[in-house]
């Protein structure tokens, strides 16, 4: 996954926020099976909801692009092994 200070960086550039909060909820929390959790597709919907009502839609876009940049890290390899460009 891309370091913490990272996903700051790039929310920062995209809202002009860093949403510490948000992010921290995402990566940081002790319990490993939450964490991953978090970044789980299949718990996705479930998350969204509480991101939204806790900080609002426009965290709703920045917890998704989270999830898709930690994709994009882990799968990296993977992707270019097959030619593969994620963000087209």
């Amino acid at each position: 996954m891309p370091p913490f200070k990272e996903h700051l960086e790039t929310s920062l550039s995209r809202t002009n926020k860093d949403y510490n909060e948000l992010h921290d909820w995402i990566d940081n929390d002790p319990e490993m099976s939450i964490k991953i959790d978090r970044h789980s597709l299949n718990s996705l919907a479930k998350n969204i909801d509480y991101v939204r009502a806790t900080w609002g839609d426009e965290a709703v876009a920045e917890f998704i692009l989270h999830v898709v940049e930690d994709i994009e890290f882990r799968m990296g390899d993977v992707f270019k092994y097959f030619g593969i460009n994620p963000r087209i």
